[in-house]
């Protein structure tokens, strides 16, 4: 039995599988390029448990309708492996969930394991990501509250603590936190992510961009996630300060193109996209060029969240058969998921897949009437505040399209009040006027 640099034992005598997960679970927590290695280790080491359900893990964070197929030979070899303690036990439980689908076994097991085990941090790590896709930033929180009575040498955990508490709108100590963290190591991404969405949501914009670009040195050998996302909050900064081709410019350059098949470079894109749109922008023929890798999306059901950002990409690339594709896609499998999350698919995800699809293919009227329903469940999709401020904004310009200019006006009202008291805000209220 040895042990992991955070002290947790593992089921192995071999050093080589130690050094394996230390560079996973660290590639994992700083977003880095190499968590890929941990594929050639399983294969090196089919009898250790923790590092095939390491590989099964990996193959989850794909987000795509073969990671469950990817994943299970990995996870096939973990329940294989001689009889692991306790915790591992508890990983095989939250990855074998995942595979399956059932999201709160799998929130179940990481929270048992950080509650015995506060400094495993892997499981901290998915524990967080499952609940942001569930809507639950106090769940978030409570967990990383957990870890940090046992880890506050180790900034990542700061960092994880920091993006918990923005999504639950305390900014003041969030800030605090990923200072702390960037204290202990500057290239911590996620905490640098959380930093910009503290600075982003009080309106903080100069700031902002300056904190992004001094950090963006230490974003070379990110994984295409963190780095076209980190890119995306700084295009949001230029946004808002009504810096157009500035975002533009990034869309082209950063966000998307560094690795075009995968979900959330497609989601940072799509996001990103549909913003400069509805302030105005020609956006020429990205869509086009962009829905081309969507199209891989419509056989596939993975997130709510996901979906909708396909869904408005193919509705606004003009793509009919796509779009019709992936809503029945989306609907058959909101029967099927697990009961835990089928509400919120059934009640909430479709209703909302067809108003953005609506508003999309410039259905307006139509648009407003299916999200003006769900627009207080849409945390319930999963994604941070920032992210799904795009649902905001489509049904926003659906409402003002269709001339519900009343209702239009109070909510740009309330976003001057409690988001972000920016120009563009300000011209939008004057024209519903």
């Amino acid at each position: 039995m040895l042990h992991d640099q955070y002290g947790n034992p593992v089921s192995t005598d071999d050093p080589a599988d130690i050094a394996a997960l230390d560079l996973f679970i660290d590639e994992v927590l700083g977003y880095g390029d190499r968590a890929g290695t941990i594929i050639e280790s399983a294969q090196a080491a089919p009898g250790c448990a923790l590092v095939n359900a390491c590989a099964a893990t990996l193959m989850m964070f794909m987000e795509t309708g073969s990671a469950c197929r990817l994943a299970r030979p990995f996870l096939d070899a973990a329940l294989a492996a001689p009889p692991a303690t306790e915790r591992e036990r508890l990983h095989l439980r939250a990855v074998q969930a995942w595979v399956e689908g059932r999201m709160e076994v799998a929130v179940g097991a990481t929270e048992q394991i950080v509650a015995a085990h506060p400094r495993d941090l892997l499981a901290l790590k998915l524990g967080q990501t499952h609940r942001l896709l569930l809507g639950d930033f106090e769940g978030m929180r409570r967990m990383s509250a957990t870890a940090l009575s046992a880890c506050r040498e180790v900034g990542f955990v700061h960092g994880m603590h920091a993006f918990a508490l923005e999504q639950c709108h305390r900014v003041s100590e969030a800030e605090q936190a990923a200072l702390h963290a960037l204290a202990i190591r500057r290239e911590d991404r996620w905490a640098q992510h959380a930093y910009a969405h503290a600075q982003e949501t009080q309106g903080r914009l100069d700031e902002g961009i300056r904190f992004l670009r001094e950090h963006a040195d230490t974003w070379t050998d990110c994984n295409s996630f963190m780095l076209t996302h980190n890119w995306w909050h700084l295009a949001l900064f230029h946004l808002d300060r009504d810096e157009a081709q500035q975002a533009l410019a990034l869309y082209d350059q950063r966000v998307w193109g560094v690795w075009k098949e995968y979900s959330q470079d497609q989601i940072n894109a799509v996001a990103l996209l549909a913003r400069l749109e509805l302030r105005g922008v020609d956006v020429g023929d990205r869509w086009a060029e962009l829905s081309g890798f969507l199209r891989a999306r419509v056989d596939e059901s993975v997130w709510p969240f996901n979906e909708l950002h396909y869904l408005y990409g193919l509705a606004r690339a003009g793509d009919t058969a796509a779009v019709q594709a992936k809503l029945q896609r989306l609907q058959a499998d909101a029967a099927a998921v697990d009961p835990y999350v089928r509400r919120t698919w059934q009640q909430v995800a479709l209703p909302a897949a067809r108003g953005l699809c609506a508003a999309g293919q410039g259905r307006h009227a139509e648009a407003v009437d299916q999200l003006k329903p769900v627009m207080a469940r849409m945390q319930e999709v999963g994604g941070s505040h920032a992210q799904r401020d795009l649902f905001e904004l489509v049904f926003l310009d659906a409402l003002e399209r269709k001339g519900e200019l009343p209702r239009a006006r109070a909510m740009a009202e309330k976003r001057i009040i409690d988001r972000r008291n920016v120009a563009w805000q300000h011209r939008l209220l004057a024209r519903l006027h």
